[in-house]
């Protein structure tokens, strides 16, 4: 019998008329992707019967790691809006393409983790986590797909390069001498919510966590990169934008804020220039208090 690919792995969001009757439209973008299924607890049960410590299996923890490329498109834009606000996405993570009787893990997850890296030379990347979420309608199961009706499948959205994304300072102004850019996003904390209803672990996440940073090389002679040094050694409020696209582009989607330099090293290598990394931090004291920010 032939061995699946990984490829054949397959995460999608459920477009039929609801729970009973789904219709599973397959998320393009992604690459690799981890379905861990394990114990949630192993509960020590060794006695005298035997002279092997023994344990027991109880409960069930089942977390999804995938990458992708942020393309925009219908199911990454459904992951990151249940980012955002915190809400369950019922998707079947299956061994296989929906409608084959493929085994997998259904559920309707929290995703617990959406950061997106900007590199300058490559594709906009996401990092996705999942996890059950606490809110569920319907309880996590281990599931074999048997729908007979699969749904529209996706339209193929163009992949975003990670030199369009930008920095931009009050304004919109671009800060040009920006290189790879970080969106880090998570939640600020996850409560664990399992309980006797479920036999799988679920958690809720509550509040944002944001950590981005960018690089760029220093050069006192530009008044932007001043401003960042500025802040650095005042311990002042900086403001910018970071988003996946130019700043006069409609569409263009990330965070604003009043922000903290949380770090400013510079890397001065012999054989190259003198390059900072600029990690930053919503700042308690802005005025800009941090938002997602879509430019209208």
């Amino acid at each position: 019998m032939p061995r699946p690919l990984g490829t054949e792995l397959t995460m999608n969001r459920n477009t039929g008329a609801g729970f009973s009757s789904p219709a599973w439209t397959h998320i393009r973008g992604l690459q690799d992707v981890k379905l861990n299924i394990q114990p949630a607890a192993m509960v020590k049960s060794s006695d005298r019967s035997v002279n092997v410590d023994t344990e027991v299996p109880t409960r069930y923890k089942v977390e999804v790691d995938a990458t992708a490329f942020w393309n925009g498109g219908t199911g990454l834009t459904a992951l990151r809006a249940a980012f955002l606000n915190a809400t369950p996405i019922e998707l079947a993570v299956l061994y296989g393409p929906a409608a084959t009787s493929k085994k997998g893990v259904r559920a309707e997850w929290a995703v617990t983790q959406f950061p997106i890296d900007f590199p300058l030379g490559d594709n906009q990347k996401i990092a996705i986590k999942l996890q059950p979420h606490a809110d569920y309608t319907n309880a996590p199961l281990f599931y074999t797909d048997a729908t007979t009706t699969a749904g529209t499948a996706e339209t193929i959205s163009t992949k975003k390069i990670g030199a369009a994304a930008a920095v931009c300072a009050s304004g919109g102004t671009p800060i040009g001498a920006a290189m790879d850019i970080k969106l880090g996003l998570q939640p600020g904390a996850l409560i664990d919510s399992s309980d006797r209803d479920s036999l799988f672990d679920v958690v809720k996440p509550t509040r944002f966590k944001f950590e981005p940073e960018f690089s760029f090389l220093w050069n006192p002679a530009n008044a932007q990169l001043m401003s960042l040094y500025t802040a650095a050694t005042t311990n002042a409020p900086i403001e910018l934008y970071i988003l996946d696209g130019a700043y006069a582009t409609s569409g263009s989607w990330g965070v604003h804020s009043d922000w903290a330099i949380n770090g400013f090293p510079i890397d001065a290598k012999l054989k190259d220039g003198q390059q900072v990394t600029v990690k930053l931090t919503p700042h308690g004291d802005g005025t800009v208090a941090p938002i997602f920010y879509t430019v209208p």
